[in-house]
This record gives C-alpha cells, sequence and structure tokens, in this order.
C-alpha cells in the first residue's frame, strides 16, 4: 500500500530529467513539427477534395510536388552543412546562414526556370507551366520560397532552437488551410497552388526576420570552430548527392503516377503518399536533433544512437499501426473514391515506415564520420528502388504496387543497414 506513493514522485521525476537532455527535448519539437504537419496536412487535403474535382486536385498536388522537387534540388546540400556546423559556429554562423541563404535562392531562380522550360520532356502534364506567362512566374517564385523553407528548420535545429519549428510549421499549416477556403471562392483550380506557396511565402519572411534578427547575432562571444572551405564543399557537395536521391523518390514519384495513370489517380495517390512522407519526416526529425547532439559531443554518440532509436520506435509504431487499421477510414473523410483508390496503398505505406526508420537513422551515423559517399549509396538505394519498383508495379497492380515497392524496399534495406551501418550501435553492450 505504500509503493505508489513513491512511484509517483519517481516517474515526474524521470519525465523532468527526460526533459532536460537537449537530444530529447529538440527531436521531440522536431516530432510534434511532423506530427502537427500531417495532421493539418490531412485537413487541407480534405478541404481541398471537397472544394475541387479529383482531376483538378490531382493536377494542382503534381504541381507542388514539382515546385518541391525543384525547390529541394536548390537546396544544393545547406540543410546539411547548417545542421552537422551550426553548432560550432560561434561567431561565425550569421555569416555562414547568409551565404548558404543567398546561395540556396539564387540556385531555386535557376533550377526553377530550367524545370518550366522543359515541362516538355519530363513532365507534359504540366507543359501549362511553360506556356502561361503567369504560371511561369508564379512557379519560379514558388520555387525560390520552397528552396528558403526547406533549410528554415535546418538553421533553427543547428541553433538549438528546435521548439520554434512547431509553431512555424503549425502556423504555416493553418495558413495554408484558411488561404484555400479564401481562394477556393475566386481563384479557381489554381487556388491550391496559390494558398500552399503564399503561406509558404509568409514563413520565409517572418522566419528569416526572426533567424537575422535575433537569433544570429554579430556579437556572438563564442569562437567559431568551422573546418576549412575546401571541407564544408566537399562535405555539402557529397550530402547533396544523396539529398537528390531522396528528393527524386519522395516528389518524382508524384509525377511518374499522374504521367503514367492519369490526374484522378494522381489524387488519390497524393494524400496516402504525403502521409508516409510525414512518418519518414518523424524519424528525420529525431536523427537531425541526434546529428546536433552528437556532433556537439562526440564521445556520447552510441548511448545518443540507441536513445534516438528507442524514441524514434515508441513514436512510429503505434501511429503506424493505427494507420493500417483505419486508413482507409480515415482517407474516407475526403471522399468515397479517396478511401477505395488509396486505401490499400496507405496500408502498405504506414507498414513500410517502420523499417524505412532504418534509412534517416543510418545516413546521420554517416554524417557524424564525414562520409558523404555511403550517404548517397544508402539514399541511391532507398530511391532507385522506389522509383523503379513503383514505376513497373503501377502498370500491374495500380497505386497499391507502389506500397509495395516501398514495403519491400524499406524491410531489405532495415536488415543490410543493421547488420553493417547501425551495427556498432545496435550491438548490446559487453560485460565489464
Amino acid at each position: 500500500m505504500t509503493s505508489a506513493p513513491e512511484s509517483s514522485p519517481t516517474r515526474r521525476w524521470s519525465l523532468r530529467e527526460h526533459l532536460r537532455v537537449p537530444l530529447h527535448v529538440n527531436a521531440l519539437a522536431l516530432a510534434t513539427s511532423a506530427g502537427l504537419t500531417a495532421v493539418l496536412g490531412l485537413v487541407y487535403w480534405a478541404v481541398a477534395a471537397r472544394s475541387y474535382t479529383p482531376a483538378e486536385v490531382g493536377t494542382q498536388s503534381a504541381l507542388l510536388s514539382a515546385t518541391l522537387l525543384v525547390g529541394g534540388m536548390a537546396e544544393i546540400g545547406v540543410s546539411s552543412v547548417l545542421i552537422r556546423f551550426l553548432p560550432v559556429a560561434g561567431r561565425d554562423g550569421r555569416r555562414l546562414s547568409a551565404r548558404l541563404y543567398t546561395a540556396a535562392a539564387v540556385a531555386g531562380l535557376v533550377a526553377a526556370g530550367v524545370f518550366a522550360l522543359g515541362t516538355n520532356l519530363w513532365s507534359p502534364a504540366l507543359r501549362f507551366v511553360r506556356t502561361d506567362g503567369w504560371w511561369f512566374a508564379a512557379f519560379v517564385v514558388s520555387t525560390v520560397f520552397a528552396s528558403i523553407y526547406s533549410i528554415q528548420d535546418s538553421v533553427l535545429t543547428g541553433l538549438r532552437r528546435a521548439p520554434w519549428v512547431p509553431v512555424e510549421n503549425g502556423l504555416a499549416s493553418l495558413l495554408k488551410i484558411a488561404l484555400l477556403l479564401v481562394f477556393a471562392t475566386f481563384a479557381g483550380s489554381a487556388g491550391i497552388f496559390a494558398s500552399w506557396n503564399a503561406s509558404t511565402g509568409v514563413a520565409v519572411l517572418v522566419i528569416t526576420t526572426l533567424v537575422f534578427g535575433r537569433l544570429l547575432t554579430a556579437d556572438d562571444p563564442r569562437p567559431g570552430r568551422l573546418p576549412g572551405r575546401g571541407t564544408l564543399a566537399r562535405y555539402m557537395l557529397g550530402n547533396y548527392g544523396g539529398s537528390l536521391f531522396a528528393l527524386a523518390a519522395i516528389n518524382a514519384t508524384p509525377l511518374i503516377v499522374i504521367n503514367r495513370l492519369g490526374a484522378e489517380a494522381a489524387a488519390h495517390f497524393f494524400v496516402p503518399w504525403a502521409i508516409f512522407n510525414g512518418l519518414q519526416l518523424l524519424a528525420t526529425a529525431i536523427s537531425y536533433s541526434l546529428i546536433v547532439e552528437a556532433a556537439a559531443a562526440e564521445h556520447e554518440t552510441v548511448p545518443l544512437f540507441r536513445r534516438a532509436i528507442a524514441q524514434t520506435l515508441l513514436t512510429l509504431v503505434p501511429i503506424s499501426a493505427v494507420l493500417v487499421f483505419l486508413g482507409p477510414w480515415l482517407l474516407g473523410l475526403l471522399g468515397h473514391g479517396y478511401s477505395v483508390g488509396g486505401g490499400p496503398l496507405l496500408r502498405w505505406l504506414a507498414a513500410a515506415a517502420v523499417p524505412a526508420a532504418a534509412v534517416p537513422m543510418s545516413i546521420t551515423l554517416v554524417r557524424l564520420r564525414n562520409r558523404p559517399g555511403l550517404v548517397i549509396a544508402i539514399q541511391a538505394s532507398w530511391s532507385v528502388s522506389i522509383l523503379v519498383g513503383s514505376y513497373i508495379a503501377l502498370g500491374r497492380t495500380g497505386l497499391e504496387g507502389t506500397g509495395i515497392a516501398a514495403f519491400a524496399t524499406a524491410v531489405v534495406l532495415a536488415v543490410v543497414l543493421g547488420m553493417t551501418v547501425l551495427r556498432p550501435v545496435l550491438r548490446p553492450r559487453t560485460a565489464a
């Protein structure tokens, strides 16, 4: 009868101690951000599905995928540098961030123009971006914003200000929904693209002001511990090669779907695919926090990794289980066609999300060891398998084939990476 009162303070103390560990706090903030983005994203697409035809949703979602793909390509490895080296940049952090922001914006401008002019070659369904001047301009501006937006979370994470990330992404997601309701009344089918990118632009302006106005000050007392420019360039370009493969898997797959199966199938595909990417983002968010903490305390790499892996599994497993059983019902909120067309796909993707967490964890470990070639190899294995498997399966089993390809790829890679890259941190402790 006396044990209960003693256990309660112990649990409260454990929770307080848990939240005093920067790895846990930053990982929790980034995971919360990913969760908020996923939930509010589902609400956004539910509103879009009720406001537009499946063909319009499919075309606009493919256009958004193109924007995110090109904007991510223009990121040129900047995010990996910010996460890895901002924690030790000290007074050089402001200068480093300003240069990388500028590089990403210029690259976004160039990449958007090249993509738009070549839509006849790589995405005929989006050729209107090339032929319509207004669409061309909107696509270029939106891609520049997407490029900068893609690195903002990395800046906040590298500065150990990750609690700002869920605030930023949560408010941006709410603004998207509000603008979608407004634009649906007068912007026609372009309301999806306009609402998404207008909120992105607002977030970019607000966070850029916060970062350079308050968080990155010129009088930082800490001395900079940045490596030389050559080392930074090699690290950035090596990780950029890997990020290109990751972007291709995430954002090129919807383009394959719309060009092979049409706009309506793309609409049924996009929401399950967005949910799957949201689950991957949970694991990636925890791995980003891991990089920041391990970069500042390299001797603690193994225990930090074990904590991060445990936190990832505790987060992903229950969410994935719920989606396997209730996913089709959730898609029914968007309409019966979304449940029938995307339900089986979502079940496969939800199951794939758990073993797929081995990919960002492995990439984190090899980044800390400054092995960009291995980063590329892991990302290439994941992305090429997804893209090739999806392309083949789409013609045979429809949308569900992409889920099967993702699940098979995730399981195989989890086994291989667990036996190789992750083996040092998964190996049981030896007795003293």
